[in-house]
């Protein structure tokens, strides 16, 4: 996270980016217990990397329980993020879908397997679901690096999101097949 284009802009400094945890936190909660958490462990125990899904029960409902990832950044940027977030939200489908709003892979673990790393399995172990399911599943991706990763996955860009100074954002939807 610490390296995700859109995490520093919503928290450029150490302090605010320490103050996020509480959101995350009560992302990883509200991932948990809609039954979308997965980890990627190692031989030793060590997690290397991690999804958080909202499933389709979850993520058509309204937000009041998660967090409002808004409130721990700069009020200098809030202004933007707010503009940021309402554009992205202006993209979710209306019907029925999985929704990823993280995943990361510790940064010594990345890259590995060309094409099969960690956060490439994590991703086929959901989007399994979601074919059987007959579901949508979407994303947004501010890290120009993911893309590729997004798009072999079946992913695709439906569009940019481009406010001010935040990254650009690609909302992306991925069709059940």
């Amino acid at each position: 996270m610490a390296a995700d284009p859109i995490a520093r802009f919503m928290s450029p400094d150490a302090a605010t980016y320490l103050g996020a945890r509480r959101g995350f936190d009560l992302l990883v909660m509200a991932s948990i217990q809609a039954g979308g958490a997965y980890l990627a462990h190692l031989g030793d125990g060590l997690c290397a990397a991690a999804s958080l899904w909202l499933p389709p029960t979850r993520a058509m409902r309204d937000d009041e329980e998660l967090p409002d990832p808004l409130q721990t950044v700069p009020a200098d940027r809030r202004e933007t993020a707010t503009a940021v977030a309402e554009a992205v939200t202006g993209y979710h489908p209306d019907e029925p879908h999985w929704y990823l709003p993280l995943i990361g892979t510790d940064p010594p673990f990345q890259g590995q397997g060309q094409g099969q790393g960690l956060g490439a399995a994590l991703l086929m172990h959901t989007l399994k679901d979601c074919d059987e399911g007959g579901h949508l599943a979407c994303l947004e991706s501010g890290n120009p690096r993911n893309l590729s990763l997004y798009t072999r996955h079946g992913f695709e860009a439906i569009g940019e999101v481009r406010i001010g100074e935040c990254p650009v954002i690609y909302p992306m939807v991925r069709r059940a097949r």
